[in-house]
């Protein structure tokens, strides 16, 4: 009955070691997931000024050649 006893003790220690992996394991996904999405959000952001310093740069441009076309 002692032996049982223990090895029903170690098994219960081992599940428990397992589950604090496994939940350590879940929050280090979450944390490297919201990490890519910020990561994805900071690159569309930039590609979003970017696409709009060109539009008035292209703006500026076509002003300008019309400008010298009227002078």
């Amino acid at each position: 009955m002692s032996s049982y006893r223990i090895l029903h003790l170690k098994i219960s220690q081992l599940s428990l070691f397992f589950y604090n992996i496994l939940q350590n394991s879940i929050i280090i996904i979450i944390i490297f997931t919201v990490v890519i999405i910020v990561i994805i959000v900071i690159i569309v952001i930039i590609i979003t000024i970017a696409i709009i310093i060109n539009e008035r740069a292209n703006v500026i441009k076509f002003q300008l050649i019309t400008n010298l076309l009227i002078l």
